[in-house]
Order: C-alpha cells, then structure tokens, then sequence
C-alpha cells in the first residue's frame, strides 16, 4: 500500500520504501486465490443447496408459530439467500455459513416464542 508524503513526519522520509509498481515480476495473490478453484465452488454450492431445508424449516414452523412470525421467518430467508447469492463466488465460507446462521436465528425465535409468548403445537 503506497504511503503518502502527507501522512508521514519530517523524519519519516529515510525509512519509506517506493510502492509496488503495477508492472512489478508478477501479480499480487490474495490469500482467497490460493485455495483450489474447484473446492471454493463446491463449497458454493453447498451453502445455496443448504437453503432448501432451511426454507422447508422455515415453512413448517406455522405449526408451533403464527402467522405473522412464519411471514417473518420467509423475509429472513429471502434476505439470507439473496446474500449467499451475491457472495458465493467471492467468499464460499460465508455462502456455506449463512444457512446455519439462519439455522440459530429459526431456533431462537421459536425458544423466544416458546418461553415468552406461549406458542404451543
């Protein structure tokens, strides 16, 4: 990262060292490139096929939730998926991670329900 003049002191000139030129020996790798193109897409596509149950959990939950928590639970979701849709190619992890943070969120909101609001079966 180059260092600008204003942001050094008077004495810090001797010690800056001249910023990367663009046609330096090679191009700089980020620690995300390192790992095997194909794993990262697998792991894509397992967090976006990890929806799936995670919207059948979502759905079933009118039975213990009303209606106004499963309309809820169906925005979460939405939101979720349209983050894992927009991230699964740059940062895999997170794709797979966004459906077991959905997983929390669902058992949460129904322990919630369940211990304050006395929703039953």
């Amino acid at each position: 990262m180059p260092v600008s003049v204003i942001d050094l002191a008077p004495g810090d000139l001797r010690r800056v060292k001249p910023a990367r030129s663009i046609l330096a020996a090679g191009p700089v790798t980020r620690h995300y490139e390192r790992v095997n193109i194909s794993a990262r897409v697998v792991v894509g596509w397992l967090g976006l096929a990890c929806f799936v149950p995670l919207l059948f959990l979502y759905l079933v939950s009118g039975l213990v939730a009303p209606w106004w928590a499963v309309a809820g639970f169906g925005v979460v979701w939405c939101l979720l998926f349209v983050t894992a849709l927009r991230t699964f190619r740059r940062r895999p992890l997170l794709a797979l991670a966004l459906p077991l943070l959905g997983l929390a969120w669902w058992f949460a909101v129904l322990w919630f329900g369940d211990v304050f609001l006395n929703w039953t079966a």
